[in-house]
Parts: C-alpha cells; sequence; structure tokens
C-alpha cells in the first residue's frame, strides 16, 4: 500500500510541477493559488528531478557550482545583452533579470539565499 501511495503521491507533484510550468507565473504565486507551500513545491521539484536522473542512468546528480568569497566565476554569454540588464540562470534553475545597475553586494545576498533554499 505504501508504494502504491507514494507512486500516487508521486503522479499528483509531477502533474502539478507541469501545470507551474505551463502557467507562467512565479513559484510564490502559482503556491499560493493552489494553497501549498513553497517549501514542499521546491522539495519535490528537487525530488523529481533526482529520481529521473536516477532512472536515466545517472547515479549522482550534478553537483552546482559554489563560489567562495572573493572567487571568480567565468560567465558565458550567449547573445549580447541590452545595454543595463543582466540574466542569471543558477544552477538549480532560478533566473534572476536585473535592469538598471547591478549592486554586486546585493546580487551575491541574492545569489546565497537562492544556495540556501535550495539545500533544504
Amino acid at each position: 500500500m505504501a508504494r502504491r501511495k507514494n507512486a500516487q503521491t508521486e503522479a499528483s507533484w509531477r502533474e502539478r510541477v507541469e501545470r507551474w510550468e505551463a502557467s507562467g507565473l512565479s513559484v510564490r504565486d502559482f503556491c499560493q493559488d493552489e494553497s501549498i507551500s513553497e517549501n514542499s513545491f521546491y522539495s519535490w521539484r528537487r525530488e523529481l528531478r533526482l529520481r529521473d536522473q536516477q532512472r536515466s542512468g545517472q547515479t549522482e546528480p550534478r553537483a552546482a557550482p559554489r563560489a567562495v568569497a572573493g572567487e571568480f566565476i567565468p560567465v558565458k554569454l550567449l547573445e549580447p545583452a541590452a545595454a543595463g540588464a543582466l540574466e542569471l540562470v543558477h544552477p538549480l534553475g532560478y533566473v534572476v533579470r536585473v535592469d538598471g545597475e547591478v549592486n554586486s553586494r546585493c546580487l551575491m545576498q541574492v545569489l546565497d539565499l537562492l544556495d540556501e533554499r535550495g539545500q533544504r
């Protein structure tokens, strides 16, 4: 019975994540609309990715690169950005877009918070 319940829960979360991807909403707005916690959403999204990796034969998930304070992280530009615009795609799937001037200290705090959130 436990295995069936787990399969039903997984199927329910897969469908929920697919609805979020198609919705165009932020995770926060989607979770509010669905009356679910953001922590549960992020936890299940990560779990589903891990299960997919295991099923496809990848034994270990790719490790997200970690920066040490003051360490340079190479950035690859895919196309010329508009003046004053910046978009970062975090290894955990977060997208950070900044228009205008970038405050590097604030940006580092945001990235640190995303790293912490992804480890939960």
